[in-house]
Parts: structure tokens; C-alpha cells; sequence
């Protein structure tokens, strides 16, 4: 092998090297923003369950008003 290709090898070798610990960083960044998004997933899908109950209850509730409304129309109408 030529002092070239060994000075490439070493510098490549040094490169990789170097590299490691940002990537690891980047990996351990990674997982926090993943458990981040997945607490929030679970807090939206709560949150998506609240409001399904929410809508029921308005949707029952908006149809009792509208049968009491046609009731009280019957009523007033001579």
C-alpha cells in the first residue's frame, strides 16, 4: 500500500471516528422526540374520545330541544 492510500485510509478511519458521537446524539434525540410524540398521540386519542362523548351528548340533547320546539309550535298554532 502507498503513503497515499495509508494517509486516505488514516484520515477516513479518523472521519468515521469523529462521526460517531453526533450520530449517537442524533439517535438519542430521535427516541426522546419519538416518546414526545407518542405521550401526545395518546393525550389527542383521549382527547378525541372526549369529544365524540361531548358530541353525543350535545347531538341528544339538541334533538330533545328540537322535538320540545315542534311541540310548543303545535301548541301556539290556533
Amino acid at each position: 500500500m502507498t503513503y497515499d492510500a495509508q494517509k486516505l485510509l488514516g484520515t477516513l478511519a479518523v472521519a468515521i471516528v469523529l462521526s460517531l458521537p453526533p450520530a449517537a446524539c442524533k439517535g438519542h434525540k430521535t427516541l426522546q422526540e419519538n416518546e414526545q410524540l407518542k405521550a401526545r398521540v395518546a393525550e389527542l386519542q383521549k382527547e378525541n374520545g372526549q369529544v365524540g362523548n361531548d358530541l353525543e351528548t350535545m347531538t341528544a340533547a339538541r334533538d330533545a330541544l328540537t322535538k320540545e320546539n315542534e311541540k310548543l309550535k303545535r301548541r301556539l298554532r290556533p
